[in-house]
């Protein structure tokens, strides 16, 4: 019966169209059609005709490059490329890693790998060597260097110094993953996303590499048809990607465009162009919402799609096509929405959703985490803006923004950033520091069960972070773990998840947020704002949350939990809650005794850069009742240093990249109390020491 009712959740939540189609993948695979359909047997060179390669759009002038560079970005590029001439990589912008080319799995057709948590495992068992001090045991870690986004690395340290030996890399790496990985055969070829992102960096270093004199006759024929292997994959699980209407629809939309305007004359380069457009189109408009947020609720994804966005924009304007005006008011809107949300100190943004460390069109030498490179040539491509001054940031709008974009091109036409408020964003009006509040309206899966989380940014420091990803695949714990509501910005109740977990990347019974009220000040800026979710109906309960900005450096965040009225519940029963706050990993201290608020007033000090930072949080109760205690708990990486309790071991981190941990502290209070529940935490920033009042 559960799993019945499971079965009726999904097919209502997510909609008969998203099962049927994912059903019609499913009968693809198991009966053998699409085993049978990419067949390796058809694929014996029998691209007899030698089609030529018509370049996708001109490339930057080399001057511009280097200008935007500077320097010590020209000696950071030459570093990164030189490391992949001899065989390094760095993923997901860690440190340099060996390039893997070559599978340590069997060469079996694609269609018998898809089970990709088994391949993990066997990963784990196969070549334990690789996985246990350095990554946790996920097939993403060989998919990754096979993506080859480390041919615009090497693409662009050519560029720039005219050194064959970039060009000899692109393509001695390129005959050893082609030897390796015959068309339809093995790990790479399971994931047509994976497959249309390889395409799309096959040939952009066709066309940059063309010229060296590495890049001979053969060489270059080899590829032609590689591409074409490519681009065959992608439309028979074409789906798979329809199934999940996300970033990977968007990926082999891009990269169907892409092999049809570089390889003009193949017989089939019409029909991939027009396929490719129109699921483009489609999936801007199905995937993005009238006020621009992201249907996957991910920072990173979100930035990934605006990459896709602006490599197919540079493909079609090149070739005088046009992307439909409905499409580009979306990308405009969609572009302002990440842009509310970025830090404009360090450049980066909440680490918001799923974080699988994707940066697929790598064309800055700025760190994974800095969002200005893909926001600016977005804001200057999609809304005719230009937000910031000059600066590395500027070698990606010289790529893949506008055409003709050099230092020139900045003019009286600059803006200060996004013309559309969020509703969720509030600027301290002394402009150090910011926060946001997620409050979303769910009408596609969601990543994580995160509502009402709070993220709190001063002077370009996260201080109340999101956890992020980690790793998708890997063993238990860390099997995509940092979804789950105890690990976020919250309020848990019960110690339950907002949603009901059913899969490592599904939630069902969704939680819905709303804002109940705004309060503006003279001049229309946010200083307070209250949202709710019922993530809890099913307990009878509503968590409401008021963020107020008091001053400059002092926030109060009031969370209530209230009965839902939805079903009557004992004015008398006792509701399990617990706050959590995730800090950085600084030095700390913690009081827990008040002579003015006795067993119910805990705070703790976290000494910045910059100064020290206190967070109280104090109970409050209704008059004549009396104030329940308060436990706390402290956990860093995994183990508890202050306070007492269970502890996860999932708990106290923070990744800011895929397969990248770091300690954090994991501040959490907690109470057992009849309704209503409410927790006040405040945070004063260096300059004010006021206590809650």
């Amino acid at each position: 019966m559960r799993k019945i009712n499971l079965a009726i959740k999904a097919i209502k939540e997510l909609g008969i169209k998203k099962i049927w189609l994912y059903s019609l993948y499913q009968l693809g695979l198991r009966s053998g059609y699409f085993r049978w359909i990419t067949n390796k047997s058809k694929h014996k060179n029998d691209h007899a005709l030698k089609y030529k390669f018509h370049p996708l759009f001109d490339l930057p002038e080399a001057t511009n490059i280097a200008s935007f560079l500077g320097s010590k970005g020209q000696k950071q590029l030459l570093k990164e490329a030189n490391d992949i001439v001899d065989g390094k990589v760095r993923m997901f912008s860690m440190d340099a890693v060996p390039l893997k080319l070559i599978s340590p799995f069997p060469l079996d057709h694609w269609t018998k790998l898809t089970n990709t948590s088994k391949l993990s495992s066997s990963m784990k068992e196969s070549n334990p060597q690789d996985f246990d001090s350095q990554f946790p045991a996920d097939i993403k870690f060989l998919w990754e260097t096979c993506r080859f986004g480390w041919v615009f690395t090497l693409g662009r340290a050519f560029l720039i110094s005219k050194d064959e030996k970039y060009a000899a890399a692109f393509w001695n790496h390129t005959e050893t993953f082609l030897d390796s990985n015959p068309p339809n055969m093995g790990i790479h070829w399971v994931s047509s996303q994976e497959v249309a992102l390889r395409l799309i960096a096959l040939a952009f270093g066709y066309q940059i590499f063309q010229e060296a004199d590495s890049g001979t006759a053969q060489r270059k024929e080899r590829l032609i048809n590689a591409m074409i292997s490519h681009a065959e994959r992608i439309p028979p699980t074409l789906l798979y990607a329809r199934a999940q209407n996300n970033n990977h629809l968007l990926s082999e939309a891009s990269g169907l465009i892409t092999v049809g305007y570089a390889i003009p004359d193949h017989p089939h380069a019409k029909q991939w162009r027009k396929k490719g457009c129109y699921w483009f189109n489609r999936a801007i408009q199905d995937q993005i919402a009238a006020d621009g947020a992201y249907m996957q609720h991910s920072t990173n994804y979100h930035r990934l799609i605006l990459q896709l966005s602006l490599w197919v924009y540079k493909i079609l304007s090149s070739h005088q096509q046009q992307i439909p005006r409905d499409t580009v008011t979306k990308l405009s809107v969609t572009t302002q929405w990440l842009n509310s949300l970025l830090d404009q100190q360090s450049g980066k943004v909440p680490n918001l959703g799923p974080n699988d460390g994707a940066y697929i069109l790598p064309f800055s030498s700025l760190p994974f985490e800095d969002f200005r490179p893909v926001l600016k040539s977005a804001l200057y491509t999609f809304c005719s803006e230009i937000p910031f001054e000059l600066g590395a940031w500027d070698e990606m709008v010289a790529w893949i923004g506008e055409k003709d974009f050099s230092p020139s091109s900045e003019n009286s036409n600059q803006t200060t950033g996004s013309q559309i408020p969020s509703p969720v964003v509030i600027h301290s009006r002394d402009g150090q520091s910011w926060a946001y509040l997620r409050t979303a309206n769910l009408k596609d899966r969601p990543g994580h069960a995160d509502q009402l989380h709070f993220d709190l940014w001063w002077r370009g420091m996260n201080i109340a972070q999101d956890a992020g990803t980690y790793s998708y695949n890997a063993e238990p714990p860390w099997d995509n773990a940092l979804v789950h509501t105890p690990i976020h910005n919250t309020i848990t109740i019960e110690d339950q998840d907002q949603m009901t977990p059913v899969g490592r990347f599904l939630f069902l019974d969704w939680a819905q947020a709303k804002i109940v009220s705004t309060q503006r000040d003279q001049q229309e800026n946010i200083y307070s704002i209250t949202a709710q979710h019922d993530g809890y109906r099913h307990l009878g309960l509503i968590h409401t949350r008021q963020v107020n900005l008091l001053t400059d450096d002092s926030w109060l965040i009031e969370d209530n939990v209230i009965p839902s009225n939805l079903k009557r519940i004992d004015p008398e029963k006792i509701f399990h809650a617990k706050i959590h706050w995730l800090l950085p990993d600084w030095q700390w201290q913690i009081s827990t005794s008040s002579h003015d608020y006795p067993n119910s007033f805990i705070w703790i000090d976290i000494h910045s850069p910059e100064g020290m930072i206190q967070l109280s949080i104090q109970l409050s109760t209704i008059e004549g009742r009396k104030i329940p205690n308060l436990s706390h708990q402290l956990v860093r990486a995994g183990d508890v240093i202050h306070g007492e309790g269970q502890v996860h071991p999932t708990w106290g981190w923070f990744s800011p990249t895929y397969g990248k941990k770091n300690p954090a502290l994991s501040f959490s209070v907690s109470t057992s109390s009849c309704l209503p529940i409410k927790f006040l935490s405040k945070w004063t920033l260096p300059s004010s020491k006021s206590k809650i009042g």
